[in-house]
């Protein structure tokens, strides 16, 4: 992310500061975030505007601003802690990405991309990760749910409309890409 005063500024990301995941808050007491929160915060710094699922073993987590998502609009339970957190198990995990979604939050979803045993291979042979790694796998809207096991809950139609325009030449087919639309003009095609 960048600041607000930078050229680029893009407000669906957040700016972590250089010294990141060293920290100081608002009375000046300084802390360091777990490597947990640091990739959690790395994922959220590049979709601020979004509701990050994290997994973590057999569940899906909820941190800061989205456990209080999680806690309106899934009921979600708040954890323990010093910090606001929430979760369910991943056999929950369709239903729920579902009704965030339908809510109108835009879902990434954060999976484990290896084993802890992976992770203790590569720390042997000199990685210096102490958390396993995680991807972004998705990204889930009102408009882009497709799982079947999201639609059958809710079965309202979710359409997606894709747009081609094809040039077309005098003869009636398609020009070919370095020459144009012609005089037949260009045929546009949607599906639904």
């Amino acid at each position: 992310g960048r600041k607000v005063t930078d050229d680029g500024y893009d407000p669906s990301t957040l700016a972590l500061p250089n010294s990141f995941p060293k920290c100081v808050d608002s009375e000046g007491k300084a802390f360091t975030v777990s490597p947990g929160q640091a990739q959690w915060w790395r994922f959220k710094a590049q979709h601020f505007d979004s509701v990050i699922m994290f997994k973590m073993g057999k569940f899906y987590e909820l941190f800061e601003m989205d456990a209080h998502v999680g806690a309106q609009d899934l009921g979600l339970a708040y954890m323990k802690g010093e910090q606001p957190h929430c979760g369910f198990p991943e056999k929950n995990y369709a239903a729920n990405a579902e009704r965030l979604a339908r809510a109108g939050h835009r879902v990434v979803v954060v999976e484990q991309v290896e084993t802890p045993a992976q992770l203790a291979a590569r720390r042997a042979a000199g990685a210096k990760d102490s958390v396993v790694a995680r991807e972004k796998v998705g990204v889930l809207t009102r408009g882009t749910l497709v799982d079947a096991a999201m639609t059958e809950a809710s079965p309202d139609a979710a359409y997606v409309v894709a747009l081609v325009e094809i040039p077309i030449d005098e003869d009636g087919g398609e020009a070919g890409e370095s020459s144009g639309a012609s005089a037949g003009g260009p045929w546009i095609g949607a599906c639904a």
